[in-house]
């Protein structure tokens, strides 16, 4: 039951960093976005990671 738990947090970062990622790769395709608002997006979703992994802390 605890592998369960603390799994659950792995798979929402992971797809919370792809999901974002493809978000803003599609329309730097075309031309619609530029570098600096990906590096916004990748800061703010390492912020959410890391945050999001700190509950880690509190399964016993």
């Amino acid at each position: 039951m605890k592998l369960k738990m603390t799994a659950q947090p792995f798979k929402i970062n992971t797809i919370f960093a792809i999901v974002t990622k493809f978000i803003f790769i599609f329309p730097a395709v075309f031309g619609l976005s530029n570098l600096v608002m990906e590096m916004f997006s990748d800061a703010g979703v390492t912020i959410f990671i890391i945050l999001n992994s700190l509950r880690l802390l509190n399964y016993k």
